[in-house]
């Protein structure tokens, strides 16, 4: 079936259907209770902020990475081991990326391999952790023959490199700029896991049927409500069911059996960050091993 072959051939994974039950009743269980905590807790931090803090923290999250007081993502390579951050300056230093605010530009960030590593930030797509998404994937493209990786790997790259981000900036920022940007950073990876884990449920059942069949628009709306509702959110939860009405409309077509890649990546991340609050050197160097050691075989 179509699902089994794009997980095998298209993305590179080597576990099956036991597994991907297994992680989805984790998710169920544990990281969708923890979504309503997570963004309570950002809630509560950045109401404490005062409004220069909070200028801060949105500057951060929101503009353009360069275009601040202090270029944290400049500052964040600048501290990295010799070898990760000549991989990640590499892309300033080749002028090997596109940054753009054209108003038919696309709204998107990703990194492509033209012979060499290229990343395009478009409109709102510039951010710091945005930034450092790419360049984990970047780096990676120096490393390995991304072609014949596993997706949830790749996706590991930049998240990871996102969390590493996250954990640099408590030693520049004030700790409550900085527990308020990692409640953000938390509840958007918590986000990230339950929506694309309810992705890739909704899509295994379309698409894993032994020969081709048709739905309509309304059956599949109806689908994705009863995923939703087996995930533990009622019908009155308008922005989940909202986005997801987007999300499947939008990634069946563009990019179907791929959302998986980024709910296990981001949990793998979330490790990683759990690592650097213990051993900061110790997740940078598990970053290294994961960026230019660790591949398909």
């Amino acid at each position: 079936n179509y699902y089994d072959y794009m997980s095998t051939f298209g993305y590179i994974r080597d576990y099956g259907k036991e597994e991907r039950e297994q992680f989805r009743e984790y998710v169920k269980k544990y990281i969708v209770p923890s979504q309503y905590v997570a963004y309570a807790r950002y809630e509560e931090a950045y109401k404490a902020l005062s409004r220069e803090d909070r200028n801060l923290v949105d500057a951060i999250l929101f503009n353009q990475y360069d275009r601040q007081e202090t270029n944290y993502v400049a500052a964040y390579i600048e501290s990295l081991p010799e070898a990760s951050k000549n991989g990640m300056q590499r892309m300033f230093n080749d002028e090997a990326y596109i940054i753009t605010d054209y108003k038919d530009a696309y709204q998107g960030a990703f990194t492509v391999d033209i012979n060499v590593p290229f990343c395009y930030f478009g409109p709102g797509y510039q951010d710091s952790f945005t930034m450092i998404h790419e360049l984990g994937h970047y780096y990676a493209f120096q490393n390995n023959d991304t072609d014949w990786i596993s997706y949830d790997l790749c996706e590991t790259h930049s998240q990871g490199n996102e969390m590493l981000l996250l954990s640099y900036l408590s030693t520049v920022l004030k700790s409550e700029v900085h527990k308020t940007l990692e409640a953000y950073t938390l509840f958007n990876s918590v986000d990230i896991i339950v929506m694309a884990t309810i992705m890739d449920d909704f899509e295994e059942r379309i698409y894993n049927q032994p020969s081709p069949v048709s739905f309509t628009t309304e059956e599949l709306e109806e689908l994705m409500s009863q995923v939703i509702q087996e995930y533990g959110f009622e019908e009155d939860n308008e922005y989940t069911y909202m986005y997801m009405d987007f999300v499947w409309k939008s990634v069946c077509i563009s990019s179907p059996v791929y959302y998986l890649s980024y709910a296990t990546s981001a949990m793998a991340a979330l490790s990683l960050y759990s690592q650097s609050l213990e051993d900061y050197e110790v997740a940078l160097e598990a970053y290294r091993i994961v960026q230019e050691e660790i591949d398909m075989e």
